[in-house]
Parts: C-alpha cells; sequence; structure tokens
C-alpha cells in the first residue's frame, strides 16, 4: 500500500508521502500529484459556485433589509457578493510557488490547494460574521468527496503502474 498523508490545516489541503518512490518514478509522482490536484481544486470551485446575491435576496424584514437564500448553516453553495473567493483557489503542483497574500511554495512530493482570499479561512472555519452560517468547509469538503472509495491512492496507484509498465 501507499503511505499517502493527507494532511489539513485551517483553509490549506496537503498531500504528502511519497518519498520512497520519486527516485523510481519521478513522472508517477508529479503526474499523480497533479491529478489528485486539479481534481480536489474543481471540487472545492464547484461548493463555492454559489448564485450571485443579487439573484438570490429576497425582502424579509419589514424594514427593507435582505437575507441570501441558500445561506443556511453549513450549507453549499456558498452565496457570493463577488468572485473574489473563487478566483483566489488555486493549486499548486510539485516544486510550484505562487500565492497573492502569502507565498506557499510545494515540495517536490506534494501538492497544496489553497484559498488566497482574505476572509477565505473566516468562512472555510465559519469565524467572526460568518459565525452563524457555521464552517462552509468548501476545501476539507471537496477532499472528502474527491476521496470517496480511496481515489488518491487509486489515481497514485494508477500513474505509477503506467510508469513500471514502462521500465518493463
Amino acid at each position: 500500500m501507499l503511505n499517502i498523508k493527507v494532511t489539513i490545516e485551517g483553509d490549506r489541503v496537503f498531500i504528502e508521502g511519497l518519498e520512497n518512490f520519486k527516485a523510481s518514478i519521478p513522472g508517477a509522482i508529479e503526474r499523480g500529484l497533479n491529478r489528485v490536484g486539479s481534481g480536489v481544486e474543481r471540487l472545492a470551485h464547484a461548493w463555492l459556485f454559489g448564485p450571485v446575491r443579487h439573484q438570490v435576496t429576497k425582502k424579509t424584514r419589514p424594514r427593507g433589509q435582505y437575507d441570501l437564500m441558500e445561506a443556511r448553516p453549513g450549507g453549499y453553495p456558498v452565496p457570493r457578493v463577488s468572485d473574489g473567493l473563487i478566483d483566489a483557489l488555486h493549486r499548486l503542483g510539485p516544486g510550484e510557488s505562487g500565492g497573492d497574500r502569502k507565498t506557499l511554495t510545494a515540495g517536490p512530493l506534494e501538492t497544496i490547494i489553497f484559498d488566497d482570499a482574505p476572509y477565505a479561512n473566516v468562512i472555510h472555519e465559519g469565524l467572526r460574521s460568518f459565525a452563524k452560517f457555521g464552517p462552509r468547509r468548501f476545501l476539507t469538503d471537496a477532499l472528502n468527496q474527491f476521496n470517496q472509495g480511496a481515489e488518491i491512492e487509486r489515481i497514485m496507484k494508477s500513474e505509477i503502474d503506467k510508469e513500471l509498465d514502462k521500465l518493463k
């Protein structure tokens, strides 16, 4: 079995633990991590791609105040006023660096999926003004959805098998 370690730190997902395979099959690890990272990023994007605010507001209070529909505690998709949270969702493949607010660097055997919006962690963890909606752990939920049935391990094994077949 592969010894893959998935760590979630706040609003970041780290996938690592493939050191033993890197020397003999370098291309497989990078391809696998890129496939996994792309899949998790795609699902996180889907969790965030809620309706635009002006399309989902309704007058619910006597003094003309509006509530966001779909904004139930922990509910998806996350209602949005702008695309800032979606636009700030990024993925770094093995050895890549990036980020607008804080530079992150993925190691040679890592992929990092992160949201660089200043308020991403507030929404992810349901903090401050978003506490009334509860946590919306879009990265964690995307990872869990993607990895149903041990999909990460299946992808990595598939890429390693392809590389080993080339060596035969």
